[in-house]
């Protein structure tokens, strides 16, 4: 029988403009989940701070899991991954906002889950635990930014940078009686979740993205996600229409214009409100369990039209979950 087990990790410092490496996460059992708690101690001018969009979220610019010091499970920015978990959930994550105060300090705050599950609002869901038994290492690594990516004018001084960190994991016996950490007994569902930031090129309005961010060859796509920015904003207009088909076999899957995509991305995931610039695409509710399913590492394309980029700072995080 699988044995639940919840515990607080140590407390851990970041520092500005350095990736924080946790190289010695505990291997003694399946994780759950992983909860993040980000918090910054900041004390504001005698000029009250201009906060950017997004504000404290854009300070932590990756968050990722790295199994035996190589392949990334996870990786996102802070700011895609709590809009894609909002979509995952329905409502947004625990967020304490900065103060416009002038002169006070405060603590800003936002929480995160990383899940490893098929269904994440399931806590006994173990068909895709990240087992650790016959791991050497498991890292969570956090890379982060500095003030001027949260604020744009009079920013406010950050004191210290803190993450508290909490994990739900299983021991015990597995569902065909093996260790449930280990693999090799237990076989589990090994999914992968990861973020391309592409930039979008200025002066061009056709961008054919072939997908190759690390996946292996002959995946299996479980959801397409991504964030349009048009000059660091989030926006639903830099982005006209998108399509996605399999190149080999050649075949057309989706064609939609990007509004649309992001108004039923707001009703299809019964979000409390519409995310501006996020579209969310389930290929599971499209074409079963197996998803979209590609030929080769780069048999899936993505296209995308736009109006005419003019900044520099026009991109788009592109999200792929795949087995």
């Amino acid at each position: 029988m699988a044995t639940p087990n919840e515990r607080p990790l140590t407390d851990m410092t970041l520092v500005d403009n350095e990736p924080l490496n946790i190289k010695k996460l505990p291997l003694d059992g399946a994780y759950r989940w992983i909860d993040l708690t980000f918090i910054l101690n900041m004390t504001n001018t005698a000029t009250p701070p201009t906060f950017g969009e997004d504000d404290i979220l854009n300070y932590f610019t990756a968050v990722g899991i790295r199994r035996n010091g190589k392949t990334y499970k996870f990786n996102q920015p802070l700011r895609f991954g709590v809009k894609k978990q909002t979509s995952d959930i329905g409502t947004p994550s625990f967020y304490q906002a900065p103060s416009t105060t002038a002169s006070a300090t405060y603590d800003a705050i936002v929480q995160y889950t990383i899940h490893f599950a098929e269904n994440i609002l399931n806590e006994n869901d173990l068909s895709a635990l990240l087992q650790t038994g016959e791991l050497t290492n498991l890292e969570l690594i956090i890379a982060t930014g500095d003030v001027s990516d949260i604020a744009s004018a009079n920013a406010p001084t950050i004191n210290t940078r803190t993450v508290q960190i909490e994990i739900r994991d299983f021991t015990g016996t597995g569902r065909n009686g093996g260790d449930i950490n280990k693999p090799s007994e237990e076989k589990m569902t090994d999914i992968f979740e990861l973020v391309e930031e592409i930039d979008l090129e200025v002066g061009k309005t056709t961008f054919k993205i072939a997908q190759d961010i690390d996946m292996v060859a002959g995946a299996n796509i479980l959801e397409h996600a991504g964030l349009v920015l048009d000059n660091g904003t989030a926006s639903d207009d830099r982005v006209t229409d998108l399509r996605t088909w399999n190149v080999k076999p050649r075949s057309s899957d989706l064609e939609r214009t990007f509004k649309s995509l992001t108004r039923r991305t707001k009703t299809e995931y019964n979000l409390e409100t519409k995310i501006t610039g996020f579209f969310k695409i389930d290929w599971q509710e499209k074409f079963g369990r197996q998803g979209f399913v590609t030929s080769d590492k780069s048999s899936e394309l993505i296209q995308l039209l736009t109006n005419g980029i003019t900044a520099t700072q026009d991109k788009i995080f592109l999200y792929s979950k795949f087995v």
